[in-house]
C-alpha cells in the first residue's frame, strides 16, 4: 500500500497487482476485508492520491493526473475514469486544496495546479524548485519538500534536500 488519503469516513490507498494499478478502501471504523474500488491500467506507476467528497484523483509518475468519480464512499464509477491533465515525467505530491488540484513535477522542478471539476487551464504555481515531491497546504501557505539536486547516479547531492513554504 502507498499514497494514503482520507475522506467520507474512508481510508483510500493505492497498490499495484502486476500490471494493474489498484485503489483500495476501508471504512475508518474498521473493516475485515478492504474494498477494491478499481483494478486496471488507466495509468501507470501510481505516484499520488487525493480524495474529495465525491471524487478521487490519482497522479502517475510517468505523467498524467486522473479523475476517479465515486458513486459512494466505497464504490468508484470505473467506466468514467478520465485523464484530467497531462503532466511531466516525475509527477507526484498530489494535493486537493479546496477546488484546486495541485501536483509536483520533479523533473521540471515545478508545482502545477488546475481548478476542478474540469481542470481545463493548468498553471504553474511555483518554479525553480529542486525535484519537488510532497505537498500540503493550510489556509495561507503551500508547503513542500524538495528531494534535492540530482547527482547523476540516481541519488541526490548531500545537503540539497529542503522543506519550503510559499504563500498561496
Amino acid at each position: 500500500p502507498a499514497h494514503l488519503a482520507v475522506a467520507n469516513g474512508t481510508l483510500y490507498w493505492l497498490a499495484e497487482n502486476g500490471a494493474n494499478k489498484e485503489i483500495h478502501a476501508c471504512a475508518l471504523s474498521g473493516c475485515a476485508s478492504p474494498t477494491v474500488l478499481y483494478s486496471g491500467t488507466a495509468w501507470s506507476y501510481s505516484s499520488g492520491l487525493a480524495a474529495g467528497p465525491t471524487d478521487l484523483y490519482v497522479s502517475s509518475f510517468t505523467g498524467g493526473v486522473f479523475h476517479v468519480p465515486l458513486t459512494s464512499a466505497l464504490v468508484a464509477d470505473t467506466a468514467n475514469i478520465a485523464q484530467l491533465s497531462g503532466s511531466a515525467y516525475g509527477t507526484g505530491g498530489l494535493l486537493l486544496d479546496g477546488s484546486t488540484l495541485k501536483w509536483a513535477e520533479a523533473n521540471d522542478n515545478l508545482v502545477r495546479s488546475c481548478t476542478l471539476p474540469a481542470c481545463g487551464d493548468v498553471t504553474t504555481v511555483l518554479s525553480g524548485l529542486s525535484t519537488p515531491s510532497g505537498l500540503d497546504a493550510d489556509a495561507t501557505y503551500l508547503y513542500g519538500a524538495d528531494r534535492g539536486t540530482p547527482n547523476g547516479s540516481g541519488g541526490y547531492v548531500a545537503g540539497t534536500a529542503r522543506l519550503w513554504r510559499a504563500g498561496k
